[in-house]
């Protein structure tokens, strides 16, 4: 494996932590299945799309990436 994608697959690891750790607990374990960051986002999206109360809820409820990063 080169450089290059070593970077890809380290990118792709951190995109799906930041996507994990931005789940509120509560629905976490509905999305264990999902192992790559499209996948999971994809998931989040049809289980969040056209019901703007629950997509409200769910964007209060994680933690920002830029703010992840500085705790």
């Amino acid at each position: 494996m080169d450089e290059s994608e070593k970077g890809m697959v380290n990118a792709e690891k951190r995109a799906l932590a930041a996507i994990k750790t931005s789940l509120p607990d509560s629905i976490k374990h509905t999305f264990t299945k999902y192992t790559n960051s499209k996948d999971m986002w994809d998931a989040l999206h049809r289980r969040y799309q056209g019901n703007e109360s629950a997509t409200q809820a769910f964007m209060a409820e994680i933690v920002p990436v830029d703010e992840a990063k500085s705790t």
